[in-house]
């Protein structure tokens, strides 16, 4: 392809090394001459309104899995049918280790409607949504609509992303890399009760200081919002685990990369790691401060710890000066952790990469797991 015109759309974290590598291996005279690259929240708010290129690359493109979202309807139109900025682009190429980041079918549906919809015919027209899910998704009805529960007719909906999808393994494109270990460490549930006396007393803490107390089974424990209870353990383990991590660092050299969800559990870890120089990047960190931080992480050898929000910092960026990643909290998607592990499992990494999940035994980590198990279940089936 002759590009001259080329838009890469990424996450606002990834623009400035979406730069540095054009700079580093474009050759001389054949830059190309135009170059855009900008977040998908830019590109949604209409900064490209307009614009046309002859190539559009799509970076971490699962994050277009829904096409209800802006960002969707301002890559592929309305319904994903056309209008948007794909439309004004000769060739679009997304790129994504995790195209199914949940292993759901109907996460793929906005890009084989955009870009192959010849691949989803029916009865002369492309599929809409909902007749693309009664043909490849098992699914039920809640109160909040339809929701996917399987993968209906595996081998039918795997030819098909065939037909879209070029796969390449590590195995294939990147031989060196070391392996990757995963662990899981469990917090202990009488230190974690005695942790939650010395929180503010609620409603939701009293409660679930009650089920640790007394070893209540945690599928009978449904009184407190889901979210609300995620937010108190995840507190309580940062509480523990800061100083152990801490105190891990004062014992071995090298760094460490740890991610949270919730800012409070960030913040605790961060005042427990304080020694260690840490930077962090959450959804609230100025874009022009994130690099600064990446950078800092990366040559600071005084700066020995990484923390990140797994939404904010878990694509796009390398961290790979270190071979350490902890997660102080799961994702309800496998491959969100699986792309936060590849900050620091890529090229220039040369030590095995150790990844350890904390978990609290007998709480919503349990169930966390299990639905995790699930989704790569699905993956496997798909071989995505």
């Amino acid at each position: 392809v002759d590009a001259q015109r080329i838009a890469v759309v990424c996450p606002a974290t990834a623009r400035t090394n979406w730069q540095r590598q054009f700079d580093l291996w474009w050759l001389g005279d054949e830059r190309p001459t135009q170059l855009d690259i900008d977040s998908y929240q830019r590109v949604a708010n209409g900064c490209w309104d307009g614009r046309e290129y002859d190539v559009l690359i799509l970076d971490e493109a699962h994050m277009l899995k829904s096409p209800d979202a802006q960002r969707t309807k301002a890559i592929y139109g309305r319904y994903c049918a056309g209008g948007g900025l794909a439309d004004r682009c000769e060739y679009v190429w997304p790129l994504s280790g995790t195209l199914l980041p949940n292993g759901n079918p109907m996460e793929a549906y906005p890009h084989l409607r955009a870009l192959r919809p010849d691949l989803i015919h029916s009865a002369g027209s492309p599929m809409n949504k909902i007749d693309f899910m009664r043909r490849y998704c098992n699914w039920r009805m809640t109160p909040y609509g339809p929701q996917v529960t399987g993968v209906r007719d595996d081998e039918a909906l795997r030819a098909m992303l065939k037909q879209l999808v070029l796969r390449r393994t590590e195995e294939e494109v990147a031989k060196e890399l070391p392996e990757v270990v995963w662990s899981h460490e469990t917090v202990d549930d009488a230190e974690a009760a005695t942790i939650l006396r010395s929180i503010e007393d609620s409603p939701e803490v009293s409660e679930l200081r009650m089920h640790l107390d007394t070893n209540q089974d945690w599928h009978a424990y449904e009184s407190v919002a889901m979210s609300a209870t995620r937010k108190i353990i995840a507190e309580l383990k940062a509480r523990v685990v800061g100083p152990v991590l801490a105190d891990e660092l004062d014992r071995r050299k090298g760094k460490m990369v740890v991610f949270a969800h919730h800012h409070a559990a960030i913040n605790r870890l961060h005042s427990d790691m304080v020694r260690h120089h840490p930077v962090q990047i959450t959804g609230e960190t100025p874009g022009a401060k994130r690099q600064e931080a990446i950078d800092r992480f990366q040559n600071d050898p005084e700066c020995r710890v990484f923390l990140g929000q797994m939404d904010a910092a878990g694509t796009a960026i390398e961290l790979t000066a270190a071979h350490h990643v902890e997660f102080v909290e799961a994702s309800w998607t496998p491959s969100t952790m699986h792309q936060a592990v590849k900050r620091c499992h890529r090229r220039g990494q040369i030590n095995t990469v150790f990844a350890r999940i904390w978990g609290l035994a007998g709480s919503i980590d349990d169930l966390i797991a299990g639905v995790c198990a699930r989704k790569v279940s699905q993956l496997n089936r798909l071989d995505l």
